[in-house]
């Protein structure tokens, strides 16, 4: 088989390559088999010699053994270069410390065409009572099953999960199904998910029968339930069936680092339907990764190595990445207690379907790099209880994906649909769109053949992978987590016209408040999204954001039971269309960040309202108009930027909303009350004194005197305003160079201006004034002869070199910690 994805000459790959192989060396086999036949069958080996505890196997090319028997004595490896096949009509078990398959040997253990039998087991136990040998395998590949080769494991059918039809009950020992499961057979172990966001619900327990009972599937399990969780309409609780016929396990989970792993490696030629994979996993995302190091002769640095990445439960690991090439893949499998994440796919092309990942760390599914493709459907997260630290804590060790998440994508480029995630202490679903720094390999990129559009690439081989849109992102759920969904580091840099689309998105009992959080996201749409927050009790935000969020649309949105049913990106075009908000602050609108912001409210669906006891004392708010005069950054200027709220509505089609401290009455700045930096020249001065002495106004324009108020509206309603010709500061906003300031600025039609006229600056902010286009305009450039210190918050000082700053800026600074004179 040609794969054009196969990396050859790759030294990374190779070095990986050459040290699982160092592992199964032929010339260190104690067992060799001659001729194809059974294991147990002395014919088969050299010698007649049958494999006993702590053998080496070898199986060489063309050579077929197969396994009909339960054998319980650990042996120490097994290398596959020919075919090792599983009887499927029997009961098998082959307990092994390192099992490696070659890239042309075949490990089957059932097929498609004749999987497992649903009435007997085959198990892979991967043996583990003592430390790994790290002068044998200083790479700590070793214990687990690592295939190069074909991979095939089918176990008998079975239906990862189903929707109850009916709530449950507590003390019955009975759960109504919406569909009838297959493969659920009495002495199975099922999960029924929680509802609640702050306490584990969940439900551990047995089936005793699956029967139809008067048109309804009813399943009985062997020990009452202990938790009832009504449900509204539109809302389904899950139970899971983690139990599977076919296994890979390990023998000691009570010692973190003797536990097996499973990596498919540099080939996508697996196939994995209805495993089990038990206990695995060594990689633990409790805490941060600790990677081997190796000296010169290649023997372990000491020390090192105490938390190794890369070994996961299940583990696609470089397999290849080619949207025409076939993907690997694992289906209705489940993976059951992992310190770290469940099913991962590592630059690889993986089709991950209808699978179940309960009791991991980290992450139930995980992308590693960011350039990973193929598709994740109709799978589910049950309870990932995560680290406790920050999502960016560990990025020094580029470490990520450890706070307890259902689906963790480092990158965009995959599919995801229909899966649902529950328990998880972060997130339901995290795109982190950064892409990973690895070693010898630099800053992974996202390849242009497998964009959807590869012109995105603007003909370059690969692209950021943080420019990447969402290939699919359609029918998800998320509930009893911290939040549903987030997007970090999405799509800021991107040149290209791409949008990423969340759609049909559900998420309800969400712990930290937020259901969905979107910062530094840029180009995408929300579409038929639904956000259940408490309607007794409105708290939390719907969608939140941070002050670098863009260009987001809102179409058919659902939000109910928030204090703030969205908040309003501060940058770039939001546009609001369709949906229903029933929340104490619909939708809430804050002062722009960005000279470009524009808000269109477009034909709302529909306002609910809330009830007294709901309000609790506050008044709801359709709309609320939130004007922020003290920005964290200090930046003044950024008050007078236009700023565009344009209203659709059926009451108000046409208009425009103002803030109401845009009345031309309204004193911004007052003696005594406004900031420390506000220059003497702007404080007791109306919106009119303003604008009229400087052309300054807040939100770049004066409210019309004839605009009106609503009761349901904080803010002026009036008539689209006319604003002043738009001007580009070209000179530096913030100098050192307080004597003889020279203003540079563009006008609107791209025309340059040097201003002739030197001016002498003061510390602080300063008004240039000049007459331009028969209007007053002003300038407010920031003068400081020791390089602007900006105050980020209490005790924490940003220190910024003026050099660095320009449109479009990097800062490479220091943050200093003023209270302990600590510096990084």
């Amino acid at each position: 088989l040609e794969l054009r994805t196969l990396l050859h000459g790759n030294p990374v790959l190779d070095a990986e390559h050459a040290a699982v192989f160092s592992l199964v060396k032929p010339a260190d086999a104690t067992h060799v088999a001659i001729a194809s036949g059974d294991w147990d069958a002395a014919a088969t080996w050299r010698d007649g010699v049958i494999p006993q505890a702590n053998a080496r196997v070898l199986i060489p090319r063309d050579i077929v053994v197969r396994l009909d028997s339960v054998e319980r004595a650990p042996l120490k490896t097994v290398r596959v270069d020919g075919t090792l096949t599983f009887a499927t009509d029997v009961s098998t078990q082959m307990t092994v410390d390192t099992l490696v398959v070659d890239g042309a040997g075949s490990l089957i253990v059932g097929t498609e065409a004749a999987p497992v039998a649903n009435n007997v087991s085959a198990r892979i136990v991967i043996a583990g009572t003592a430390p790994i040998d790290a002068a044998w395998d200083p790479n700590q590949l070793s214990r687990g099953l690592i295939s190069h080769g074909n991979l095939q494991m089918h176990g008998a059918a079975t239906t990862s999960f189903v929707a109850l039809a009916e709530s449950p009950v507590r003390g019955s020992t009975q759960l109504v199904l919406a569909e009838m499961p297959t493969g659920w057979d009495r002495g199975e172990r099922i999960v029924v998910t929680g509802t609640d966001a702050n306490r584990n619900q969940d439900e551990q327990l047995e089936i005793a029968s699956v029967a139809t009972v008067g048109g309804r599937t009813i399943l009985t399990v062997t020990t009452p339930l202990l938790h009832a969780n009504p449900l509204r309409p539109g809302q389904s609780i899950y139970v899971t069936n983690v139990s599977r016929n076919v296994t890979v396990q390990s023998a000691n989970v009570a010692q973190t680092y003797q536990r097996g792993h499973v990596m498919i490696m540099h080939r996508p030629t697996a196939d994995i339907e209805y495993v089990g994979f038990y206990g695995l996993g060594r990689t633990d995302k409790r805490n941060p990764l600790y990677n081997v190091e190796l000296d010169d002769s290649g023997a372990l640095v000491p020390g090192t190595g105490k938390n190794q990445v890369g070994r996961y439960a299940v583990h696609f690991h470089r397999t290849g990445l080619h949207h025409d090439d076939p993907p690997a893949v694992i289906r209705g499998s489940a993976v059951v207690d992992s310190p770290g994440w469940g099913i991962v796919n590592h630059s690889s092309h993986v089709l991950v379907e209808g699978n179940t990942v309960f009791d991991v760390v980290g992450a139930a599914y995980a992308t590693e790099a960011g350039d990973e493709i193929g598709a994740f459907r109709n799978n589910i997260a049950v309870r990932s209880t995560g680290s406790g630290a920050g999502i960016e804590s560990r990025k020094d060790r580029q470490d990520f994906g450890h706070q307890g998440d259902g689906f963790w994508f480092q990158g965009a480029g995959i599919e995801v649909e229909g899966n649902v995630a529950v328990g998880q202490r972060h997130a339901g679903f995290v795109f982190f769109t950064r892409g990973l720094v690895e070693k010898g390999l630099g800053t992974i990129r996202f390849l242009a053949h497998n964009l959807a559009d590869p012109s995105w690439a603007a003909g370059q081989e690969s692209i950021d992978v943080g420019s990447v849109p969402i290939r699919l992102f359609r029918n998800n759920v998320a509930f009893a987590s911290g939040t549903g969904f987030e997007s970090w580091f999405h799509l800021l840099g991107a040149r290209h016209a791409g949008r990423s689309v969340v759609e049909g998105l559900k998420v309800w009992s969400v712990g930290s408040g937020t259901s969905v959080f979107i910062p530094y996201t840029n180009n995408t749409t929300f579409k038929d999204v639904s956000l259940v927050g408490n309607l007794a009790r409105p708290v939390g935000t719907g969608i939140g954001r941070n002050d670098v969020t863009s260009n987001i649309v809102f179409d058919t949105v659902r939000a109910e039971g928030f204090a703030v049913g969205v908040r309003v990106p501060v940058n770039g075009i939001t546009t609001i269309q369709g949906g229903f908000f029933r929340n104490v602050r619909n939708i809430e609108v804050t002062t722009a960040m960005s000279k470009s912001r524009v808000v269109a409210i477009n034909g709302v669906g529909q306002f609910g309202v809330l009830g007294a006891a709901a309000l609790n004392g506050r008044t709801q708010h359709d709309i609320f108009m939130q004007a922020n005069f003290n920005p964290k950054e200090l930046d003044l200027s950024r008050l007078f930027n236009p700023d565009v709220i344009l209203l659709g509505t059926v009451n108000y089609n046409g208009k425009q909303l103002y803030y109401l401290e845009q009345a031309a009455g309204f004193v911004p700045f007052k003696s005594g009350s406004a900031a420390a930096y506000v220059p003497a020249e702007l404080l007791d001065k109306t919106n009119q004194q303003l604008f009229d002495q400087y052309g300054l106004a807040l939100g770049g324009v004066v409210a019309p005197a004839t605009a009106t108020t609503d009761s349901r509206i904080q803010g002026l309603i009036g008539d689209p305003a006319a604003y002043q010709e738009s001007l580009v500061l070209r000179s530096r906003k913030y100098t050192n160079q307080l004597a003889g300031y020279r203003l540079v600025y563009s006008r609107e039609d791209g025309t340059q201006v040097r201003d002739q006229q030197p001016v002498d600056l003061r510390e602080g902010w300063n008004l240039i004034v000049r007459p331009i286009g028969g209007r007053t305009r002003t300038f407010l450039v920031f003068g400081d002869v020791t390089g602007p210190s900006f105050t980020l918050n209490s005790g924490i000082q940003l220190v910024i070199n003026p050099l660095d700053l320009k449109s479009g800026f990097v800062v490479r600074g220091t943050v200093r910690d003023n209270s302990t004179g600590s510096k990084t």
